[in-house]
């Protein structure tokens, strides 16, 4: 189906919304609001589709999402069970600081939210910043709910070397008959990426022959459809690798590449690392004791 527009619930009391979401209730349809949406997630390790580009999705991640930007999470189920999800969740609509952003000093604020297909990753020190407000959001009542909004949003647009684009800027949402199409392409994808999918068979979801269909998929997307499959096997195994002591070969295999080199070439390509100096490098990582 088409992204659907979700009607984001806020309590009449409030100008916008904040709320922690438990396990995959959360909104995993492909779907979009008006709504800017701050995503920070507590626990999870999924991949996600935001825009034209999918994403893995794991526990410490933060997103800013912008209006009308079509999202969702695609969470795969392990032995009958929808993997684990937990995330702190804020929709606000810009309308609410209208008359606020219309100040001069608030220049780096209008140019961060007006961004077209704003969809950023927040990493380093902006997130360490972001987190903190958020938590304390959560627990925040009358005018100082809004001043911590607009902290947030300060250190965002404040801290350009820390967020990363996720979507192209030249995404756009296609009408309803396209996105039904490219959707079903999609949702046949994260059912069988883990297998091989020919260009003839994943072509014949939609009814186009492989020529037609190679065409369609790179102008709505902005990439082949192997890239696709590229991008996805390749997180699928970033998991594998963070999560199991399966082998390399073995992490290969159960990432759907029977060709052990073209996992290695496209890992590499993908992370900037070989899946053993990826493994080695979370291990590392997760066994570095807090400060």
């Amino acid at each position: 189906m088409a992204p659907f527009l979700l009607k984001v619930p806020i309590a009449l009391n409030q100008s916008f919304s904040i709320r922690t979401d438990v396990g995959i209730c959360y909104r995993n349809e492909w779907h979009y609001h008006s709504e800017i949406e701050i995503l920070y997630i507590l626990k999870g390790n999924v991949s996600g589709r935001i825009g034209d580009t999918v994403y893995n999705i794991k526990t410490g991640d933060l997103f800013l999402l912008g209006s009308n930007l079509p999202h969702m999470i695609m969470a795969e189920e392990q032995d009958g069970q929808k993997d684990d999800f937990e995330a702190i969740v804020i929709h606000f609509s810009p309308a609410i600081l209208s008359e606020f952003l219309s100040l001069p000093e608030n220049r780096s604020l209008v140019a961060l939210l007006k961004k077209e297909s704003l969809s950023l990753d927040i990493k380093g020190n902006a997130r360490s910043i972001v987190v903190d407000l958020i938590k304390a959001l959560l627990f925040a009542v009358n005018t100082q709910r809004l001043i911590y909004l607009l902290q947030i949003l300060q250190a965002v647009s404040e801290s350009k070397h820390d967020c990363t684009p996720i979507s192209s800027a030249s995404f756009k949402s296609t009408h309803a008959h396209e996105e039904h199409r490219l959707n079903k392409v999609f949702n046949y994808t994260v059912e069988h990426y883990l297998h091989e999918i020919s260009l003839k068979e994943i072509a014949e979801v939609i009814h186009m022959t492989p020529h037609s269909f190679c065409r369609y998929f790179k102008s709505r997307t902005n990439k082949t459809y192997s890239q696709l499959l590229i991008e996805m096997r390749v997180n699928h195994a970033c998991k594998l690798l963070k999560e199991t002591e399966l082998s390399i070969a073995e992490v290969s295999i159960n990432s759907g590449y029977m060709n052990f080199s073209n996992f290695n070439r496209h890992f590499k390509e993908l992370v900037s690392k070989t899946p053993m100096e990826y493994r080695k490098s979370y291990n590392s990582f997760s066994k570095t004791p807090a400060s």
